[in-house]
């Protein structure tokens, strides 16, 4: 049985995520959720970066440390985060899975991939912000990381450096504008100058293959990638995307003209603002 073919007749069951917005929030009410919530993160400055996982067990919160831009560990993301789940339905059938991760922040990605797949597996991680790249654990087998933004053309080019009470998880190479009102806690100090690279160079110089899963999180990058990587995304199976409906970053491709950009590529399913593809050209 091919990999495009292994898609369990209960797949809608398995990758079925609800998103709770219910309309009987009161406004106040959210607006006090986030008040809290930004002070909470303020005193994850004391924790070196970290706060405590917002899961529970029984009664009890978790309250193990994890970076501020996660709200749960491992062990609460894999009871409440169903697109891992989907993700090792779908790369059950590769003996070897390749990874290639575009925004890889500080490589945390890496241990939800091994609790998940629990085998061997190649994960090339690509990320530009060399602070974020200073802060990931010392890399082990199979792992690579390319010190890069993802852009249609190779170079350098100006970038918007976030902070998050410490954490950068938002850095981008277009400068932020609905990102400001969704995320008011997150700001954009230094505008500085980083590497790009296509998604082909990154494909050409890794030597890459098939590629079983693309992990893309380039805040806004998204048109650019696929403008620069035909090659690749040619010979890329599933990919996990960060896509929103409305525009983020400026002159981002909204998820309706992302989607018109992949016309080889249907949605399995959405979790939130992030859409689980498949490459119906992909080769047996």
């Amino acid at each position: 049985m091919s990999e495009s073919q292994f898609i369990p007749a209960t797949i809608e069951e398995d990758l079925s995520y609800r998103v709770h917005d219910s309309a009987l929030e009161a406004e106040s009410a959210k607006e006090q959720q986030r008040q809290a919530r930004r002070m909470t993160k303020q005193a994850a400055r004391n924790l070196g970066g970290k706060w405590r996982c917002q899961g529970r067990i029984g009664e009890a919160q978790c309250g193990s440390l994890v970076s501020v831009n996660k709200d749960l560990c491992l062990e609460c993301a894999a009871e409440t985060r169903p697109e891992y789940a989907a993700i090792r339905i779908l790369l059950e059938p590769v003996a070897r899975p390749m990874i290639v991760e575009l925004g890889a922040h500080i490589g945390e990605e890496h241990a939800e991939f091994e609790r998940i797949l629990k085998r061997d597996f190649c994960h090339v991680m690509v990320e530009a912000d060399i602070g974020n790249v200073r802060r990931m654990q010392p890399l082990g087998i199979g792992q690579r990381i390319v010190v890069a933004a993802i852009s249609d053309v190779c170079g350098s080019a100006g970038f918007y450096f976030s902070d998050h009470y410490g954490d950068q998880c938002s850095g981008s190479l277009l400068a932020p504008s609905g990102h400001l009102e969704r995320h008011p806690d997150i700001s954009f100090p230094i505008y500085g100058r980083v590497r790009t690279l296509t998604l082909d160079d990154v494909y050409d110089r890794e030597s890459l293959g098939h590629v079983s899963l693309l992990w893309v999180d380039i805040q806004g990058a998204e048109a650019a990638m696929v403008c620069g990587g035909e090659k690749a995304l040619k010979r890329t199976h599933y990919m996990f995307v960060e896509s929103y409906e409305t525009e983020m970053y400026r002159g981002q491709a909204v998820r309706a003209d992302f989607l018109k950009m992949l016309p080889a590529w249907k949605v399995i399913k959405e979790f939130r603002e992030n859409l689980l593809m498949e490459n119906t050209e992909y080769p047996a």
